[in-house]
């Protein structure tokens, strides 16, 4: 079974929104740093098709969602939470928001330290 047949084609989204780890790590299309600018509709379309991807990869390839997990630096014990919940579904939502959820702060705190001033050097002894 090709892993992305039960997935909304990427060319759906704007170029700009395809690339990075995501891409890799689950099969889909989608750009870590548009994320916190996509619409509601595109920030739902996309937590759905992730979450459908994450529940293939619990039926199939485990180990390659928890290496994604592991690479995409998803707190593990919020991991290990999702997995006591009563439905694979449920399980594959939630692993989805936190993914989502930790794409965000990442851009969030590149994007502040990039807004920080850089810092004055100290000046040269002649």
């Amino acid at each position: 079974m090709n892993p992305t047949e039960n997935h909304q084609p990427a060319d759906d989204f704007p170029a700009e929104m395809r690339t990075d780890l995501l891409k890799v790590s689950f099969g889909l299309e989608w750009g870590r740093n548009e994320l916190s600018q996509a619409s509601n509709e595109q920030m739902l379309l996309f937590q759905q098709m992730l979450s459908a991807r994450i529940a293939e990869m619990l039926d199939g390839a485990l180990d390659e969602l928890m290496a994604a997990l592991y690479r995409l630096d998803v707190d593990e014990r919020q991991v290990q939470t999702a997995f006591g919940l009563p439905s694979r579904e449920a399980i594959a939502a939630e692993i989805a928001r936190l993914v989502i959820d930790r794409q965000i702060h990442r851009i969030q705190t590149r994007k502040a330290r990039n807004d920080q001033p850089p810092e004055a050097s100290p000046p040269t002894e002649l």
